[in-house]
């Protein structure tokens, strides 16, 4: 038996298997078709044609000889321009350098701490007054005189008609002392003492 008999015994015997056979072989047939068609090289769409742009090797073709001339001499002086160093021109690096006086830092806000207590208010210390010793001095020995007691005077009964007194019982004449006082005068119903430079004057009670 032939091999094309074979394959058409199995085909005829086995028809569901054949039909999906012949799909995948004709789409196998297509997409290689397909394969073939895109690896050609495609030409460019788009090209502007040869003519539409004008190649020429010469630059001035379009203008006159005088124009071109003039345009050559100006790309000359031009170019000598733009390469020659000016020795007066100021360095980039000054000329760039930041210079932080022209820019002064803002001032800055004074922000007041409410919290901050207020300064402790210094009292003044109390004057201590001014204690006059002299004067206690003078008014004690103003107070010690007062323990003279005079009970009678006479103006002539001593020696040689002198003075006389009777202080605390006690006759006096003046140069005397009593109680530490001594007698510097003695006049009618009354006796002048004297005692570290202090006088002080006793007089009679009266009714005597």
């Amino acid at each position: 038996m032939g091999l094309i008999e074979r394959f058409k015994r199995d085909i005829l015997k086995h028809r569901g298997r054949a039909a999906i056979l012949g799909v995948l072989s004709i789409v196998m047939a297509i997409s290689t078709v397909k394969a073939i068609f895109e690896m050609q090289p495609k030409e460019a769409q788009g090209a502007l044609p040869a003519t539409a742009i004008p190649m020429s090797s010469d630059p001035s073709a379009s203008m006159s000889g005088a124009e071109a001339k003039e345009h050559l001499d100006q790309s000359r002086i031009l170019w000598h321009t733009l390469r020659e160093v000016n020795p007066n021109a100021v360095n980039a690096s000054v000329a760039f350098a930041f210079d932080p006086s022209f820019y002064p830092a803002p001032p800055q806000p004074v922000v007041e701490n409410p919290k901050q207590a207020a300064p402790e208010q210094v009292k003044p210390l109390p004057v201590a007054p001014v204690i006059d010793l002299e004067a206690q001095r003078v008014q004690h020995i103003h107070d010690l005189a007062k323990s003279l007691v005079v009970k009678t005077t006479s103006l002539g009964g001593g020696p040689n008609n002198q003075p006389i007194a009777i202080v605390n019982g006690q006759l006096v004449t003046i140069g005397q002392e009593i109680l530490g006082f001594e007698v510097t005068a003695i006049r009618a119903r009354e006796v002048e003492f004297i005692r570290d430079g202090v006088t002080d004057v006793s007089k009679m009670p009266d009714g005597q």
